[in-house]
């Protein structure tokens, strides 16, 4: 016996249907899981098996099948019960092609990609990720700041984003600083949720990129600024040394001039003799400094030298 549904759906008409057997729906394989199906429902009292039944104009449906055995007037007998999974495996096809582009995508982005677990366990990671951190064992579930850490941390980064978007379920992001062997590494991580039907998040999505070069010129481009900054800074005090150094010469020209004047006037026992060739000793000192001072401020080497004013 058999209901209206399924005379629909397999298009036989109830004379044909009544010369017919179970298997005489299925071809190949699915034929030969079904015939064992069957046999393991009169051996067990229930089997399930997928298979595709062929209609009467050739059409293969997939089709989810139950069978329970049942006993009725002391003869055994198989009901069996059939669901339609055309929809079913449409779907998972689109799901599987869906998965297939994300891992396409997600191998070959350019970037590395991760997915971090509420208790800060690895539990992908994509190629990427693996050439920054081949020692990695997914398998394993290790904790990411001890994996990605060389030497590993025995507590969470402090600037972590993952921490913060498993807790309050927002995308965060950081630049880190990830030491190695070969010297520090800077990444920029982006974390964002994973949620399930309920919303709660149950993991994080790390987005990683290697901007180590980046970083590091930054800092260089810092560095010249500040050298710049500093000389500008020594070329103002330079000026400033020149103007007053050149003023302050036209002062010591004055001095020097007088105290040669006196020194003339004076006698080779004029007690104030001494007090004179000090002076004069001690404004050539000061006219030696103010060459230097302009010198220094005209960014000049300074070579003294002897000449004959007369040549």
């Amino acid at each position: 016996t058999w209901n209206k549904e399924w005379t629909r759906i397999t298009g036989y008409r109830d004379d044909e249907l009544a010369g017919m057997s179970g298997p005489d729906f299925f071809r190949g394989e699915d034929k030969t899981r079904m015939i064992a199906a069957m046999h393991a429902v009169f051996a067990d009292g229930s089997a399930d098996v997928e298979a595709e039944f062929v209609t009467k104009d050739g059409r293969a449906i997939p089709y989810y099948f139950t069978g329970q055995r049942r006993e009725l007037q002391g003869k055994q007998y198989l009901l069996g019960l059939g669901v339609d999974i055309t929809k079913r495996r449409e779907a998972d096809e689109a799901l599987r092609a869906s998965e297939e582009k994300y891992r396409t995508l997600a191998e070959n982005i350019g970037i590395g990609v991760a997915m971090i677990s509420p208790d800060m366990e690895i539990l992908t990671l994509n190629r990427q990720m693996l050439e920054w951190f081949p020692g990695v064992d997914v398998s394993a579930r290790p904790v990411c700041h001890r994996a990605f850490n060389d030497p590993p941390d025995e507590e969470p980064c402090s600037y972590c984003p993952t921490i913060k978007t498993l807790r309050d379920g927002q995308t965060h992001e950081s630049t880190t600083e990830t030491p190695s062997p070969d010297g520090n590494r800077h990444f920029r991580v982006v974390a964002t949720p994973v949620r399930d039907a309920d919303g709660e998040v149950i993991a994080a999505i790390e987005m990683v990129e290697d901007v180590t070069a980046r970083t590091l010129a930054e800092k260089e481009r810092a560095e010249l600024e500040n050298q710049f900054r500093q000389s500008q800074k020594m070329e103002s005090v330079g000026r400033l040394a020149g103007g007053v150094a050149h003023d302050f010469n036209n002062l010591l020209t004055v001095i020097l001039n007088c105290a040669r004047l006196i020194k003339e006037g004076l006698g080779a026992d004029d007690p104030l003799l001494d007090d004179v060739e000090e002076i004069d000793a001690a404004g050539r000192r000061a006219a030696d400094l103010t060459r230097q001072l302009l010198t220094f401020s005209r960014k000049q080497i300074i070579e003294p030298r002897v000449i004959n004013l007369n040549d």
